[in-house]
Order: structure tokens, then C-alpha cells, then sequence
């Protein structure tokens, strides 16, 4: 067989879906993924999306798992995400000071004594990096379309001459708290997990806190010795791929939204966490197409009027937490990975339901009653501009169709009032490798860093991404989740 020919996921078996797991079921469940580096199974257990993928959700090549090990696991992964994307490298800004903390024997007790400074560097790069896409960009008065907020993303400095800092980097502090643990040491454990953060999102990754996955991480490493009786005797290759895998699934279980798991759907390979997330909470980086807001909308009133309980469902959307570079530290924003179009159709149905009558008033009243809606809900310049050309397509001879959808679904639409949350797929934005579509392919995509949904979702910069602009690729299957019981409200997980 062809080494660049892709290599699809091993068989799994089809595990039963959990409704309103508990913080054990999703600790288990990492602790076996972590067993399942030294015992390696026929079935291993299912990953978390998106960590056996690469760009646009394709599989890696027969060659990728002879040259980086496993790519099902974390160091299999970490090896060839910094070998393969030298724009999410060393920042050249950096790269002195890294280099000198390279020279020592030991890394992880010499890295309290830089990262204050480092943070500090990082600081001016993204600074660097705001200053450069401003400059870059046309000046607007007061953004009215979507082409005034439209950005093309721009990367830090890097270089050739620094690439290797951050494998060098990766596999020393790997090496080092290995053989501590191997020997049940957990002296720089926040050390290494800051430095694991640092390398998958050199921008964003320090300004997390660490003190409930040290935790984490700690018990996983426990429970991992408890369940293994010869872990004494395990080589220190194993102890490494065991360590990333840990420092994976802790940083995923430490994230702020994990305790509203309600849900838990499996998939082939993947493990699928769903959550409820408030509709007021979410920011966003993307636009989306009238067109096909519009589709969706007929799609969810159709859909929920034909079925007996009435319950209105949509497939989850996916978000995850990214820190907030322009408020102060600990501040996160809640980001959409994938959905625009749910999202958007959903908070439309919301307008909707507050103020159609049974029949559509003149567009001027109902573009003055957009805006007041908008206002009242504290939705910003984005949301007003992809929301104002939702309704001026519905006003349009292409949305008359959906207009008499609306109108003969007057009861339905009502009920939107009492949509506040809608169910999202929670993932890490670290672990995509996320297509840049406004960008030239040369010999393979352009990835976007983690950074940029950071400052893309923050609404005081003001850029947005065309709609696709960003491809981060789909789980392999989907559970329709319900928004809410049109017959008697329920409690959101009532109808899994």
C-alpha cells in the first residue's frame, strides 16, 4: 500500500450514547484513552473531535503514522502539527529567548524564570500583529456592509532558522516530566502543562489557568498507575506518549464549559460532548449567506411541524472558549467553530417570535424593529449587518417562499420566544488545524493560528471572515438535538 495513501481510523465498537453524563463518565472515559497507549486495543476507545483529523477533516496518510507515530494519539499529533505548520512555530520575537532556555540541562525548573518574559514578548506580538492587519485594511467611518468589516488574516514573524525550537522545546520538557512521573514525581507539572499550552497556542495558550488541570492531570496520571500493575516497568517512549495524551485530555476537561455536558453522542471514532449554549453568549467571526439562513429556517419549521411532540431540533452547532486579548486576563469569549447559519437562522426565528403579528409588516418598520432587537440583546455590529441581510433577502422576491413558510407557521414561530440556548458540539480550537480560505494555497493550505479567532470574535477590532472563510472541517456524524418542546416545556435533555 502507497505511503501517502490515507490511512482511515481503526474500528471502534459502537459505544451507547450518555444523557447527562457526570464529570466522572467524561474522566473515564480520558483515563481510558490514556490506558489505550499501552494497551493498545483492537477497539480503542473514540477521540474527541478534532483530534484524528487534520485540515478539512481528512484522515492523515500511511506515511504521516510511519513518520509521527500514532495519529490517533496527542504526541503523535503535537509532533506533526509542529513539523508540518511552520506558521503556528516559534514566533521570532521569541526565539532568543527560548534558545537560551534550550542551553540548560533541565528545562522544566529553568522555565519559572522566563515565562513572566515570555508572556510579556507575546504581548508585543500580537500587538504587532493587530497594528499590521489595521494598517492593512480599509478605513470606515461606521462599518454598514459586510464588506467594510471583512479582514485577511495575518500571521506572526517567523523563520526557517527557528524552526526546530519548538520540537526541540517539545520533546525536552516531554522527556523531562516523564521520567519524573515514571517515577511518581509530580514536582513541575504546572511547568509542563503551561509549556504544552505555550506550544499548541504560542498567543493565547499562557493566559489560561492552570490550577484545575495540574489537578486533572494529576489524577489522570493516578488513575492511569492504578489501572496499570507493571507501570514501573513501562519504557520511557511509553511514559511520553502516555504524559501527551494526559495533558490533552486535561486540558479538554478543564475548559469552562464542561460541566454543562448534557449529552455525549458516539460516532465511529469520535467522542461527541454536546452542550447547551446561551444564544446571548456567543460571538462571532464569520458571516453567513442569507440564502441559505433563509433555507434553514424553513427547514426547522417543516421539520418540527410534522412530528408528533412538536419538538423542534437542530444538528448542534460547535463552539469553543477562546481568552479575550482586549479585556482583562481570565475574560473568555464563547466562539462559533461551525453553525453560522443555525445560529443566525435560530436568532432570527427569536425576532420573529417577538414581533410578527400574522403578517409582515412594511420592511422599513421591521428593519427599525431589527435594530431595536438588536439592541435590546446586545448583539453587535456583526450580528446587526448578518441579521439585517437575513430580513432584506426575506423581503426579496427569492424569500416570498419562505415568507408564506413563516405565515402558515405563525404558532410555531411564536414559540421561538422561549429559545434562549441552542446545542453546540464543545471543542478546543488549539486542536484544528484551521483552513485559511481567503489565502493562497501554495503546496498545501494555509492555517490559520488559534490567535485569530481571538481577535476575529472580539467585537471591539471589528473584522470578520467572509462566510467560509475558515474551514475547520465536520465531525463525521451528528445527533440531532432539540431546542425546545412545543408542546410543554421541558427540561433540555428530557427528549435525548
Amino acid at each position: 500500500m502507497g505511503g501517502s495513501e490515507i490511512k482511515f481510523p481503526k474500528s471502534r465498537k459502537q459505544l451507547k450514547d450518555i444523557a447527562s453524563p457526570t464529570f466522572q463518565d467524561l474522566f473515564n472515559l480520558a483515563v481510558l484513552r490514556t490506558c489505550n497507549v499501552v494497551f493498545q486495543p483492537s477497539e480503542p476507545q473514540p477521540r474527541l473531535f478534532p483530534t484524528a483529523e487534520t485540515t478539512y477533516s481528512s484522515f492523515f496518510t500511511h506515511n504521516d503514522w510511519e513518520i509521527f507515530g500514532s495519529m490517533e494519539s496527542e504526541i503523535g499529533r503535537m509532533n506533526y502539527t509542529l513539523s508540518q505548520f511552520p506558521e503556528r512555530g516559534c514566533p521570532l520575537a521569541c526565539a532568543p529567548l527560548l534558545s537560551h532556555l534550550l542551553q540548560h540541562n533541565a528545562i522544566l525548573p529553568c522555565w519559572d524564570t522566563i515565562v513572566t518574559e515570555l508572556m510579556f514578548q507575546t504581548e508585543a506580538v500580537l500587538w504587532d500583529v493587530i497594528q499590521n492587519m489595521n494598517s492593512s485594511r480599509p478605513k470606515v467611518e461606521e462599518a454598514t456592509s459586510k464588506s467594510d468589516l471583512i479582514t485577511t488574516p495575518k500571521d506572526y514573524d517567523t523563520h526557517p532558522t527557528v524552526r526546530n525550537i519548538f520540537l526541540r522545546l517539545w520533546h525536552y520538557a516531554l522527556l523531562e516530566i516523564s521520567s519524573e512521573l515514571a517515577q511518581d514525581w509530580f514536582i513541575h507539572t504546572r511547568q509542563f502543562l503551561e509549556i504544552y499550552a505555550f506550544l499548541r497556542d504560542p498567543i493565547g495558550g499562557l493566559r489560561h489557568s492552570f490550577g484545575k488541570q495540574v489537578d486533572i492531570f494529576r489524577s489522570i496520571i493516578s488513575a492511569f498507575r492504578s489501572r496499570c500493575s507493571d507501570s514501573d516497568d513501562l519504557s520511557l517512549d511509553i511514559w511520553m506518549a502516555i504524559v501527551a495524551q494526559a495533558a490533552q485530555e486535561s486540558s479538554f476537561l478543564a475548559i469552562t464549559h464542561v460541566d454543562k455536558i448534557a449529552y455525549i453522542h458516539f460516532n465511529a471514532h469520535q467522542q461527541l460532548p454536546y452542550i447547551y449554549i446561551g444564544l446571548e453568549s456567543l460571538s462571532r467571526s464569520e458571516f453567513s449567506g442569507p440564502r441559505q439562513v433563509l433555507f434553514i429556517i424553513e427547514e426547522i419549521l417543516k421539520s418540527a411541524s410534522t412530528k408528533d411532540d412538536g419538538v423542534c431540533s437542530v444538528a448542534p452547532i460547535a463552539v469553543a472558549t477562546y481568552p479575550a486579548f482586549l479585556t482583562r486576563r481570565g475574560k473568555e469569549l464563547t466562539i462559533i467553530i461551525d453553525g453560522n447559519h443555525r445560529v443566525t437562522a435560530t436568532v432570527f426565528l427569536r425576532f420573529l417570535a417577538a414581533h410578527f403579528r400574522g403578517a409582515f409588516a412594511p420592511k422599513t418598520a421591521t428593519v427599525i424593529a431589527m435594530r431595536r432587537f438588536c439592541k435590546m440583546n446586545y448583539l453587535g455590529i456583526k450580528w446587526q449587518i448578518d441579521l439585517m441581510e437575513v430580513l432584506n433577502e426575506l423581503y426579496s422576491s427569492h424569500g416570498r417562499h419562505v415568507s408564506d413558510v413563516i405565515v402558515s407557521h405563525q404558532d410555531l414561530v411564536k414559540q421561538f420566544e422561549e429559545v434562549k440556548h441552542i446545542p453546540a458540539l464543545l471543542v478546543q480550537e488549539e486542536s484544528f488545524h484551521t483552513v485559511c480560505k481567503q489565502r493562497a494555497k501554495e503546496r498545501r493550505p494555509k492555517i490559520l493560528l488559534p490567535m485569530h479567532q481571538g481577535l476575529f470574535n472580539d467585537e471591539r477590532l471589528g473584522w470578520a471572515f467572509p462566510q467560509a472563510g475558515q474551514v475547520h472541517g465536520r465531525a463525521s456524524g451528528f445527533k440531532s438535538m432539540p431546542l425546545i418542546s412545543f408542546k410543554k416545556v421541558k427540561t433540555q435533555t428530557e427528549h435525548l
